[in-house]
């Protein structure tokens, strides 16, 4: 009897005991990886973000350091508000280089010509910067046209700039040299004020007609759908002009 005993396979609660044990276990290492691998996307979809915002950086860095490229040339920067899905933020004249957006092999060129960046309002209440070449109309320059055949547009150089009561989470901010207490200020403008520097052309509020550098400030947002799951990170950097355009 023992030994018969001993042979005897599992009963049915023993198996259904089993199988529950086992799609737990399943279930579990199921929902770690789906967990690990939104986890991982979400992780480098937010770096791309951030990487473009990043080299962003770089190639607004490159047109200033190239700036301004003529005696009589002027210097625009204006902080966004919220009267407009589309406003520029810098203009100016630089030597620097562009893809020919004209042509079938889009070329690289190297010229003087006007560089406008500005923000586009997107449909999801986010902002992208983008960046506009615009070659010389016999003495001047056109103004921001994405389809004047003299202009060449690139799309988002920085994407998912967060919006907060309706004005696009970018600001440009300059510095000016404070002779009276020998020491660097950092004057921000105010949303909407339009502030003009030249090397001839004293700037618009007065004060020193270049300055030295800016210092450009980004709120980023991921693309999460869901606004209470998005995360915002602030990125600033400043960049200096060429010290032998300054007076």
């Amino acid at each position: 009897m023992s030994r018969l005993r001993q042979d005897k396979a599992f009963t049915l609660l023993e198996l259904l005991v089993s199988i529950s044990l086992m799609l737990i276990l399943v279930g579990a290492a199921i929902s770690i990886f789906i967990t690990s691998t939104n986890i991982l996307s979400s992780s480098e979809s937010r770096m791309m973000i951030y990487l473009n915002a990043t080299a962003s950086f770089d190639i607004i860095a490159k047109d200033l350091i190239n700036s301004p490229s003529g005696d009589d040339s002027t210097f625009e920067i204006r902080n966004p508000d919220n009267n407009d899905d589309k406003q520029v933020v810098m203009r100016f004249a630089a030597t620097t280089s562009w893809l020919n957006s004209n042509s079938e092999d889009q070329e690289p060129v190297t010229g003087d010509v006007q560089v406008i960046y500005y923000l586009k309002k997107k449909s999801n209440n986010k902002w992208v910067l983008k960046r506009q070449i615009s070659e010389p109309d016999g003495d001047t320059f056109p103004p921001l046209d994405e389809d004047n055949p003299l202009t060449h547009t690139y799309d988002t150089l920085c994407e998912f700039i967060k919006e907060e009561n309706g004005v696009p989470g970018l600001k440009v901010d300059y510095l000016l040299y404070d002779d009276a207490n020998k020491r660097w200020d950092l004057v921000e403008p105010a949303p909407g004020q339009l502030t003009e520097f030249g090397i001839t052309l004293p700037p618009d509020p007065p004060g020193e007609k270049l300055p030295p550098g800016f210092r450009l400030i980004v709120n980023i947002s991921d693309d999460k759908e869901v606004e209470k799951q998005r995360k915002v990170r602030t990125l600033s950097r400043y960049f200096l002009i060429n010290s032998n355009n300054k007076e």
